[in-house]
């Protein structure tokens, strides 16, 4: 069930504009470095609604790789789009100049992976694709990224859907479409560089990784029954349990459920800054792990008291891991 490990999710340019009725905007890439090849997909969506819907694609334009599209506001209001540019595939990746209606934007990154959906993979209603992050493993040199953008593939390449997380450290998630046979991931920025340089150097973002989750979910815990079957973990139910943590949800013990510990939890505030990205700090359902909070300041403790002293920021969290008996 699980669709890779350590797959690596560069930047894609991900740019909103809103556009007056009848109003309209050509994006064009160009000028693009050796090898690459662009491809850019517009989008837009109902509000309030985290799915963007696919409005057109261009990939190479007048015989060139680079790309060119226009977007046309035919409704009777104000209305936001959404554009992407990314890689046609992992060996075509690289810098291109970004123009808008003419004038020159920068240089943005022209990446992201475009993975293939097997056949079937998601057959049920509920079924989703899910990117999170994953936790750097010793040695590693490209770092967990964080925050994610999925583009849904349709056949030939052209896109269906845009779905991001809606933090910076959350993950993003797809559901079943009958016409999906790729996705393409990466990490969503909206940076442009003046030279190509600084946009070729944010190509090296991160790693992801990306689950199938199913929709039964025996035990509430957030993991569907066959992606915790296909891990090693316990489902709830009637299939056995592997682990003897007493409960199914938190198959390791740790007083933390198995959904969290895999894809993170999202807090109550809407612009993330309450949520806790587990998996990006090495925690794993099939292991004990211990989460400890810290505080920082950099104001002098007055009088000796470090209570009386200032916090600055947030809290910062770091993850130890115990490893035990039982994993």
């Amino acid at each position: 069930m699980r669709l890779g490990q350590a797959w690596p999710a560069t930047n894609l340019f991900v740019r909103e504009v809103a556009l007056a009725p009848g109003q309209s905007l050509t994006v064009e890439v160009d000028q693009l470095t050796p090898r690459a090849d662009s491809v850019v997909h517009a989008f837009t969506r109902f509000p309030g609604s985290p799915t963007w819907f696919a409005l057109a694609t261009n990939d190479n334009v007048d015989g060139t790789l680079g790309s060119r599209l226009v977007v046309t506001n035919s409704t009777g209001s104000l209305n936001t789009y959404r554009y992407v540019v990314r890689a046609r595939d992992v060996r075509t990746r690289g810098v291109g100049r970004l123009r808008e209606n003419g004038s020159v934007l920068g240089f943005v990154p022209v990446g992201g992976s475009r993975i293939p959906v097997p056949a079937g993979l998601l057959a049920n209603d509920g079924d989703q694709i899910v990117v999170t992050s994953r936790a750097p493993s010793p040695g590693d040199t490209i770092p967990s990224a964080t925050g994610f953008v999925l583009v849904g593939l349709a056949s030939g390449g052209t896109a269906g859907l845009l779905r991001t997380s809606g933090a910076p450290d959350g993950g993003a998630s797809i559901g079943k479409q009958s016409w999906l046979t790729e996705v393409v991931v990466g990490v969503p920025t909206d940076q442009v560089a003046a030279q190509p340089l600084n946009a070729l150097i944010s190509l090296r973002a991160g790693q992801a990784s990306l689950y199938a989750n199913p929709p039964v979910d025996s035990d509430g815990d957030g993991l569907g029954d066959a992606l915790e079957v296909a891990l090693g973990l316990c489902p709830g139910g009637a299939v056995p349990c592997p682990w003897n943590s007493g409960n199914p949800w938190d198959s390791d013990g740790d007083g933390v459920s198995d959904g969290e510990e895999l894809f993170g939890v999202r807090g109550a505030a809407l612009d993330g800054s309450e949520d806790f990205n587990i998996p990006r700090w090495g925690g794993s359902p099939a292991r004990k792990d211990v989460y400890v909070e810290l505080d920082t300041t950099t104001v002098a403790f007055p009088d000796g008291n470090p209570f009386a002293a200032p916090l600055q920021g947030r809290w910062a969290s770091v993850s130890v891991s115990a490893r035990t008996a039982t994993g």
